[in-house]
């Protein structure tokens, strides 16, 4: 039988490393479903609820008889390919991931936890898998320099957005808000590309959150284009309906053409309070779209 991704619309999953089985346990390889292209646009592909739309797509995934081959990419190459066999635990909300078939799969570096999240584990860093091969593409995108010469223009876009945080005292339940001071904020490292474009990444100073036992108000990511134009990336704040009444941190994961079609799309991880995921960004990170799982 043809593989199911022939038919099947264009998606991204996460090549991951995830627990086995309970907290502490070895990893196991697994597919995290994603993201699916939909016309012009992204959505996220939930593959839990039978009432969703995508259900039969969801379906499609995990029939045994047609493992779906997933090209995995870093950084614009071509790094192989796995294939995934069957839902881990379709029955568990935070496991919208498939099982990858036994053998070798690509991984870049040494394991460590800056892609752990909630979990806290050490794993090789996720890579992007894609339901259908794409050619190669140059990355455009490096690490930069945390740059404190953007931040008197940076803070009032900052500022709009996150304008205090909460205060703890030492060995005490009393909480106090902060209102935020342009001192108060301290450029990290970011992110630039070749055509001039920076990610910059703002932090509260941790200093004023040091008695506190969760923060509430962690860094923040503003794009600025080669005019110097500055504005937010969408989908960092969240309300207090959402999976946590903590805002995420978010790591850039990797950036590129993942559907071939001229554009470019970026997927960051976030990790909150009991909740990680993923939020792919594009139109030139104007447009984003989230999905994430909670723990317990």
């Amino acid at each position: 039988m043809a593989n199911a991704a022939a038919a099947a619309p264009l998606i991204i999953g996460i090549l991951e490393e995830r627990p086995s089985g309970d907290w502490g346990s070895s990893p196991q390889n697994v597919v995290r479903v994603g993201f699916m292209k939909a016309g012009s646009e992204w959505a996220a592909l939930r593959c839990k609820d039978p009432e969703e739309a995508f259900s039969a797509v969801c379906r499609a995934l995990a029939l045994p008889e047609a493992p779906v081959t997933w090209t995995v990419y870093y950084r614009g190459n071509m790094l192989g390919t796995v294939k995934s066999t069957s839902w881990i635990m379709p029955d568990v909300s935070y496991e919208g991931a498939l099982a990858t078939a036994p053998g070798r799969v690509p991984a870049v570096g040494t394991p460590s936890k800056d892609f752990a999240g909630w979990t806290n584990m050490n794993a090789h860093r996720p890579l992007i898998a894609i339901n259908s091969a794409v050619p190669p593409f140059m990355s455009r995108w490096e690490k930069d320099e945390p740059r404190p010469e953007l931040l008197p223009a940076a803070w009032p876009v900052f500022q709009s957005v996150v304008s205090t945080v909460d205060v703890c005292a030492k060995d005490s339940d009393a909480v106090s808000i902060h209102t935020l001071r342009q001192e108060d904020v301290k450029p990290m490292p970011g992110w630039r590309s070749r055509s001039g474009e920076l990610l910059l990444r703002l932090g509260v100073d941790p200093s004023l959150q040091a008695n506190c036992e969760m923060w509430s108000s962690p860094d923040l990511w503003l794009f600025r284009d080669p005019g110097g134009d500055l504005r937010v990336l969408p989908d960092q704040v969240w309300n207090e309906h959402e999976g946590t009444n903590f805002n995420p941190s978010l790591e850039p994961l990797d950036a590129g053409d993942f559907d071939g079609d001229g554009g470019e799309e970026a997927i960051f991880f976030f990790s909150g309070y009991n909740f990680d995921g993923y939020i792919l960004y594009y139109d030139s990170f104007r447009k984003s779209v989230r999905f994430g799982w909670s723990y317990h």
